[in-house]
C-alpha cells in the first residue's frame, strides 16, 4: 500500500475555482464549484473533483439500470438545470448582500454591487425557465406511496414559485401544490395552513402569492363540501377579506367572488 503523502509536502497555495468553458461543462459534473471552494487544500480539491467526474461517469454508464422518469430524461434534465439557477441565484444574494453584512474593499464592493444586477438576471432566466417547465416544476413523479420523494417547496418556496407568474398559472400551481401537499400527509391541518396564510397575506400587503394560495384552498374546499367545511374551521369571512387586497386585478377579484362570496 502507498505511503500517504505527508502533510509539509503537499502542494504549496490554495486551490482555486476551475475556469469553465460553456461548452465542455460535463467535464465538470460533480461537486459544486460553490462547494469546492471552500475545500482549499489542493490535494483534496483535486481528489474530490476526481471522485464527482468518475461518481458521473459510472452514473452515466449504468443509466439503463436507473428507473425512468416519468415525464422523461429531458424535462428531468431541465428541472435540474432549474435547481442550480435558483442555487447560483441565491449565491449571488449572498454576494450582493455582503456589502453590509461584511467589511469589504472598494474593489470587493464593486464586485458585490454587480453581483445585485447578476441576481435579477438570473432570477430572470430562471422564472422564464420555470413558466416554460410549467406545473412539472412541483412534485412531478412524487405520488403519497413513495418511498424516496422529491421535497416538496415549503410555503414560502412555492410563494416565490408563484410570484413571477400570471395568475391563472400560478393558481394552477397553487392547486398541484396544495394536492400533492395534502397526498403526502405533509405540514399542519387545512386549518392551521389557512390561518398561516391569512397571516402572511397580511404582511405582504398588497395581494401576491399567499392571497392565491389561501383562495384556492378555499375554493377547493368550497367545491368538496359547500359552506360547512369553511363553517368548520372558522374562515367564511376569509375570502371577503382577502379580496380586499390593494392591486388584486379586476378579473381575479370577480372570479373569486363568483366562487367564494
Amino acid at each position: 500500500m502507498a505511503q500517504r503523502q505527508p502533510r509539509d509536502a503537499r502542494p504549496l497555495g490554495a486551490a482555486v475555482p476551475a475556469f469553465i468553458l460553456p461548452a465542455r461543462f460535463e467535464d465538470f459534473e460533480g461537486l459544486r464549484e460553490t462547494t469546492l471552494a471552500a475545500i482549499t487544500d489542493k490535494l483534496t480539491n483535486a481528489t474530490l473533483r476526481t471522485l464527482g467526474q468518475v461518481v458521473y461517469d459510472l452514473v452515466l454508464e449504468c443509466g439503463h439500470l436507473w428507473p425512468k422518469p416519468k415525464g422523461g430524461a429531458y424535462f428531468q434534465q431541465c428541472q435540474a438545470v432549474l435547481g442550480d439557477l435558483r442555487h447560483l441565484e441565491g449565491w449571488f444574494a449572498h454576494l450582493d448582500s455582503q456589502r453590509t453584512e461584511a467589511a469589504l474593499a472598494p474593489e470587493e464592493e464593486k464586485v458585490s454591487v454587480a453581483c445585485g444586477g447578476f441576481r435579477l438576471a438570473l432570477k430572470a432566466v430562471g422564472d422564464d425557465l420555470q413558466r416554460a417547465l410549467g406545473p412539472r416544476v412541483i412534485g412531478n413523479s412524487a405520488t403519497a406511496t413513495d418511498s424516496i420523494r422529491v421535497p416538496l417547496p415549503d410555503i414560502e418556496e412555492i410563494a416565490a414559485i408563484l410570484s413571477p407568474q400570471p395568475w391563472a398559472e400560478s393558481a394552477n400551481f397553487a392547486r398541484q401544490w396544495i394536492i400533492f401537499r395534502g397526498l403526502r400527509g405533509e405540514g399542519e391541518g387545512t386549518g392551521a395552513l389557512l390561518h398561516q396564510l391569512r397571516s402572511r397575506a397580511n404582511a405582504e400587503g398588497a395581494f401576491g402569492a399567499y392571497h392565491v394560495l389561501a383562495l384556492e384552498l378555499l375554493s377547493m374546499l368550497r367545491e368538496r363540501g359547500g359552506d360547512a367545511p369553511l363553517r368548520r374551521l372558522g374562515v367564511t369571512d376569509l375570502a371577503a377579506h382577502l379580496l380586499k387586497a390593494p392591486g388584486i386585478p379586476k378579473d381575479v377579484a370577480e372570479h373569486y367572488a363568483e366562487h367564494l362570496l
